[in-house]
């Protein structure tokens, strides 16, 4: 039933909005149903057993109306600067008295949960980050300030989510992050660190020593490598 409903929402939108897409389109977009029902059947399981269950979709971090308030930080000459974003999905749980509360970031790329640390994630070597664990981090950071309640981090990738041993936790190191709160102030220390660095202009410009990411680097034109 759930391989029928993806069919059908995917076919009506390919015919709708690109009525003259060819067969290899159309096997991209098979790939795509397959996947779609994967992570319906994992998220109609997840919700069968858990006690968590969906209370926001798409919730905006801002300044709009209904957002979640963004980060503001402030560098020591006096700006200041917004992390702003979208979080996938929102879940809440209530138990014994207490509101608990998950922020989920759905992912289609190869899955990668696990960080070494907190300075890892904020290394020059890009190596040694991970970029879906942080903007987690940060979703979270941003939740937990707002409602107050602890947030559990939860990153989904697609690819993976029907394993038997699949888990949707950030592993720092060897352990599963349960709780957003024991990184509530490192992480702000880090942010403030890193944004301070990046507006000192008496810092010298340094290559980074990983020439694999200059393909795709913003900045490749100025730094000519």
């Amino acid at each position: 039933e759930l391989a029928r409903l993806a069919g059908e929402v995917a076919d009506q939108y390919v015919a709708e909005n690109m009525p003259a897409a060819g067969r290899r389109f159309a096997y991209l977009v098979e790939r795509l149903k397959r996947g779609v029902t994967r992570l319906l059947a994992y998220l109609q399981a997840e919700q069968a057993q858990s006690l968590f269950h969906p209370a926001a979709f798409e919730q905006e971090i801002g300044t709009g109306e209904g957002a979640v308030p963004p980060l503001t930080l402030r560098t020591p000459d006096g700006r200041t600067v917004q992390v702003q974003g979208k979080i996938d999905r929102v879940d809440v749980m209530e138990r014994e008295g207490r509101t608990y509360l998950r922020v989920v970031d759905y992912k289609t790329g190869a899955p990668k949960t696990e960080f070494r640390d907190l300075d890892a994630l904020f290394s020059a070597d890009s190596r040694q980050r991970n970029a879906a664990a942080l903007q987690t981090l940060l979703y979270s950071m941003m939740v937990s300030r707002t409602t107050g309640s602890d947030v559990q981090p939860a990153l989904y990738y697609v690819r993976r989510m029907n394993d038997p041993d699949y888990s949707p936790l950030l592993v720092e190191g060897k352990r599963e992050v349960f709780s957003f709160a024991p990184y509530r102030d490192p992480l702000q220390a880090y942010l403030q660190t890193t944004l301070a660095s990046l507006f000192d202009f008496s810092e010298p410009f340094r290559q980074c020593d990983d020439r694999s990411v200059c393909e795709y680097c913003d900045f490749r034109e100025i730094c000519r490598r």
